[in-house]
């Protein structure tokens, strides 16, 4: 399968969910089931949509291209060529997207080779990253800058984002070195660094800045570089005309049915009596219960078959300005016998075994359409990044904790334990044809998320 998943805690609240796919022309579906145990009592009078979407947080953007320092380093590396194309073409805009996205590469793969551990460090690997390190920032600088004043600005913020991410991952590689050559190396080349940002009027990072201002700083540049792998979206409420067309013949069915009783008491009992306005009356309370029932009735059925939004997904990276692709979504409670086979028997065995019983289900379906399976130079995969905050799921968990008492020597000691509760979030990937099921045991309590444990659910 073409389709990578990864879930990680973003803090102590917020859960992650990352998915890296290439463009297809069949549809990508990927559902995500949520069982909750009864005690948290999430259901959907008690966790409605519009609160779910207000918790949840998307973000598809281009996934970052794996390049190593010593291509980069490379003069007749694509980014470096196409860096000089731009400018050669004098082509701003793309002069600019093609600047951005040679920096978020080299950031990259800069923390990736200079991400240590003690005790397995290679000395040899770090003074070959730093000279690569040495040769792209010579590259950059010595070819980059482009004759336009925006160009001129562009680059100022890239060239800045670069020298305070390299200074940043020295400096996080020092700290973890014992005194040595290398060690001396790496700190000569921040020195230098510093001594560059000082000649070209950049901002200090050293103990005499302001690190709150700082910081703001780094993210703003971070930001304007990383924007080139975002894309532009633009949401609305799917359904509106098939809600609007269910109402309309909910009013025409109640409608036509108080003409029919207003026709039947003229006809028996006249007009202007006691009897004809009591049936008239009775006609239309009868006739307004009957519009809510049929209404939300009618809606109820086919919001099952229905998404809640769409999004259209553009892209300033691509020549031809078509819109990418299309993602739906709709989140609903399902009841246990409208799960698959899979699924209803990964259900059926986590309620024998388990001390909580799952009394609900959401799932949330989200889907992606690529209309082109056109790619920009150098990029071949998208990343769907969603994070789901799940304070309000946890809002009736206990603040009463468990006692437990043990014995250590003479003494006999009281613990706390904060109570926990066991959720269980599958993950269903469609993609081709081929299903993919990923589970994810999840122990919470009411200050959030403690461990997450993964396993997979055999089809």
């Amino acid at each position: 399968m073409s389709v990578t998943l990864e879930i990680r805690t973003h803090d102590k609240f917020r859960l992650q969910l990352a998915v890296f796919s290439r463009p297809q022309k069949k549809p990508l579906h990927i559902d995500l089931l949520w069982f909750f145990p009864k005690s948290l009592d999430i259901s959907k009078n008690s966790y409605p949509k519009p609160l779910f979407y207000r918790y949840v947080k998307n973000n598809l953007r281009y996934r970052i291209p794996d390049q190593t320092l010593e291509q980069l380093a490379f003069a007749k590396n694509p980014c470096i060529q196409r860096l000089l194309e731009e400018i050669e073409n004098e082509d701003e805009r793309a002069y600019l997207n093609a600047l951005k996205l040679f920096s978020v590469i080299f950031v990259k793969a800069l923390r990736k080779e200079l991400a240590i551990q003690p005790g397995k460090i290679d000395k040899a690997l770090l003074r070959l990253a730093d000279k690569h390190v040495r040769a792209i920032l010579i590259l950059l600088r010595t070819h980059a800058p482009m004759p336009v004043t925006t160009g001129k600005l562009g680059f100022k913020l890239v060239n800045d984002y670069c020298s305070s991410q390299v200074i940043q991952c020295y400096l996080q590689c020092i700290a973890k070195l014992a005194d040595g050559d290398i060690r001396q190396l790496l700190l000569e080349t921040v020195a230098e660094e510093r001594d560059y940002r000082q000649r070209m009027g950049l901002s200090a990072l050293d103990s005499r800045s302001n690190f709150v201002k700082t910081v703001q700083k780094t993210k703003l540049a971070r930001r304007y570089c990383e924007s080139v792998l975002f894309l532009k979206t633009r949401r609305k409420e799917l359904g509106v005309i098939t809600q609007q067309i269910v109402f309309s013949m909910a009013a025409a069915l109640s409608m036509m049915f108080a003409m029919l009783v207003a026709f039947w008491s003229q006809q028996k009992y006249g007009n202007f009596t006691l009897s004809f306005m009591a049936a008239m009356v009775l006609g239309y309370i009868v006739k307004d219960r009957l519009k809510e029932l049929s209404r939300d009735f009618t809606y109820l059925r086919l919001s099952r078959y229905m998404f809640d939004y769409g999004i259209q997904l553009y892209s300033d990276l691509l020549r031809r300005k078509r819109p990418v692709g299309k993602i739906k979504e709709v989140v609903q409670f399902i009841r246990p016998k409208k799960l698959d086979k899979v699924l209803s028997r990964f259900h059926r065995k986590q309620q024998q075994s388990a001390r909580d019983q799952y009394e609900s289900i959401l799932i949330y379906r989200r889907q992606f359409k690529a209309e082109t399976l056109e790619m920009p130079e150098g990029i071949q995969e998208y990343a769907d990044f969603t994070i789901f905050n799940m304070r309000k799921m946890l809002r009736n968990a206990s603040y009463q904790d468990d006692v437990f008492y043990y014995q250590k020597g003479s003494k006999v000691i009281e613990r706390k334990v904060h109570r926990t509760y066991p959720v269980e979030l599958v993950v269903r990937i469609t993609s081709a044809g081929v299903v993919h099921y990923q589970r994810y045991h999840l122990t919470v309590t009411r200050k959030g998320i403690r461990h997450i444990r993964e396993s997979v659910i055999k089809a």
